[in-house]
């Protein structure tokens, strides 16, 4: 994946607001990944003018949950995409399955978790995964 951010002109920074070394949460570890894979990939898809995406790990004690922010600076997401984003089979891309974002959130529901989208038209996309500390162990 770096090999292609570096092929757009992206680069990826994380940062980590949690600093807790006792932090527990219940996830499958691939399963996660696999989310956070495919909202990076898109991310650098998205950003046709280079640019950065930012990966902020925080936690909110107001809702004890981990938040996992995917922040880019791509062209943002159309409201009428936006409004069934994670709807199977629903694609922008000449050559997608529209399978990505559904499976994305499905994971995360089976988590015991929250996805949310905030978008600003041709400033950048925010994914935020909310997850819950110490909670149910997932479905997965």
């Amino acid at each position: 994946m770096e090999t292609q951010a570096n092929l757009h002109n992206v680069s990826i920074k994380f940062t980590d607001k949690v600093n807790e070394d006792d932090l527990s949460i219940y996830i499958d570890k691939n399963q996660i990944k696999q989310v956070l894979i495919n909202l990076i990939q898109n991310a650098i898809e998205e950003m046709h003018a280079g640019g950065e995406i930012n990966i902020v790990l925080n936690k909110d004690t107001s809702t004890n949950r981990v938040e996992i922010s995917v922040i880019d600076q791509g062209s943002g997401i159309d409201q009428e995409v936006l409004n069934n984003l994670f709807t199977p089979f629903l694609t922008t891309k000449p050559s997608g399955t529209g399978l990505g974002l559904s499976v994305c959130h499905r994971i995360i529901k089976n988590h015991n978790g929250e996805i949310d989208v905030e978008t600003i038209k041709n400033k950048g996309t925010t994914f935020k995964i909310k997850l819950p500390i110490n909670g149910t162990r997932a479905q997965a």
